[in-house]
């Protein structure tokens, strides 16, 4: 393996006001019209505070690594893939009407920046 493998992931709740709204399909097409490359979703439950309690909500986790299908970066510098990645993880929290979306950024698997999109 050669370089330094950029990856990021990107943390969607599915629910709004509290309520089931949307479906991990949604964030599939979402993701497929904002992105454009490979990635790998996760639907997953979790627990979100909300009103100083905390709730069950569904989740998806978009997995986003900065190689094409042939291996090569799609981005060539980690500054474009970080700011790549924070336009579409803007976009889904507009979308998906969320207070937050919280994006991981890792280089060869380490975090190297964690940031939350946020309303």
């Amino acid at each position: 393996m050669r370089g330094i493998l950029l990856s990021a992931r990107i943390f969607v709740g599915l629910y709004v006001g509290g309520r089931p709204r949307w479906r991990k399909r949604d964030v599939v097409e979402a993701v497929k019209r904002g992105w454009g490359h490979e990635a790998s979703f996760i639907s997953q439950d979790g627990l979100w505070t909300d009103q100083g309690r905390l709730k069950p909500e569904k989740s998806v986790q978009v997995v986003i690594l900065n190689l094409d299908h042939e291996g090569n970066p799609i981005h060539k510098t980690r500054r474009y893939f970080e700011s790549s990645v924070g336009r579409l993880s803007e976009a889904l929290r507009k979308q998906f009407r969320q207070e937050t979306v919280i994006v991981d950024i890792q280089a060869n698997g380490r975090t190297v920046g964690t940031g939350i999109a946020s309303a």
